[in-house]
Formats: structure tokens, sequence, C-alpha cells
């Protein structure tokens, strides 16, 4: 059996959605954003797991 090890950080992704981008300089007030956790290491190991592949998860938050 073939083992992945998906080693990485743990971030928070914030994506505002806006109505374009700004041009010289300009400012845009978002309307709304999404939240989500993951990226790029806990991404890669949740597509491994639906692909089929065992998983476990593991973690430390805070300062090292």
């Amino acid at each position: 059996m073939v083992r992945i090890a998906c080693v990485g950080i743990t971030v928070m992704d914030r994506i505002y959605y806006v109505e374009g981008l700004p041009t010289e300089g300009g400012k845009y007030v978002a309307k709304r954003y999404t939240e989500g956790v993951g990226r790029p290491a806990a991404t890669a190991a949740v597509e491994a797991a639906r692909l089929g592949a065992p998983g476990a998860k593991g973690r430390r938050v805070g300062d090292a």
C-alpha cells in the first residue's frame, strides 16, 4: 500500500468578492467574502482521501 504524507501549515483563507479590479490605485469595497481552512498541504490531503488514500491528521497551533 502506498502511504502519503502531506506536511505544511494550516491557514485561514478569505476570498473577497468585488465588482472589479482597482485601476490606477483605486479602491473597492467588498460586498461579501467566504472563509476556508486548508491550503496547501491540507487541501492535498483531502484530495488524496477522496481518491481512496487512508487518512489521519495531526496539527500544531501556535508558536513553535
